[in-house]
């Protein structure tokens, strides 16, 4: 029996047990891959596109970042926005907050930098204040961090700090049931 048959229980096709099934992502990748909206389509309800989720991150943990979203995006299908291919410039505030206002998840990346930073406690913030994200802020922890913030008690917390593709796997699985 899967863990996600109990009686009254709602979850989104395809519930998490197939992600057992999967061969190592491939299987669960190509079958979201049509899902996948490009990153100026808006998330619409009702719609059969995953939504769009942000990445928040300190800049000291860029390149954990990066190799996150590739993960996500090549693994899992998921359409994870992150600015690391936005260029720094005039422009650079404004293309992160219209993405931001797109999304309709989050996930935070949490490592000492990332409690530090002031970008993202404003993104989660923004986050924790809008109904666009509610139920759908995912912290991913990328390296131990003795302080965490209040926040950590209102949503569930994943870790990869000791098995990074258990944790991303995790966190995935989360997003896609989270899909309305």
């Amino acid at each position: 029996m899967c863990h996600t048959d109990v009686p009254g229980r709602l979850h989104a096709w395809p519930h998490s047990c197939d992600l057992r099934r999967a061969n190592g992502g491939g299987i669960l990748a190509a079958r979201f891959r049509r899902w996948r909206r490009t990153a100026d389509q808006p998330a619409r309800e009702g719609s059969d596109t995953l939504s769009q989720i942000f990445l928040s991150y300190s800049p000291q943990d860029e390149r954990a970042a990066s190799s996150i979203h590739a993960e996500l995006r090549r693994d899992y299908g998921l359409d994870v926005w992150w600015d690391g291919d936005v260029p720094r410039g005039n422009d650079w505030l404004r293309k992160v907050s219209r993405a931001l206002n797109r999304s309709d998840g989050m996930i935070v990346l949490v490592s000492p930098a990332a409690i530090n930073s002031d970008l993202v406690t404003r993104e989660v913030e923004h986050a924790l204040t809008s109904d666009r994200f509610q139920d759908r802020l995912f912290p991913l922890i990328i390296k131990p961090t003795e302080q965490v913030p209040g926040y950590f008690s209102l949503v569930p917390v994943f870790d990869a700090t000791k098995n990074r593709k258990r944790g991303l796997k995790s966190v995935a699985k989360a997003i896609i049931a989270s899909e309305r």
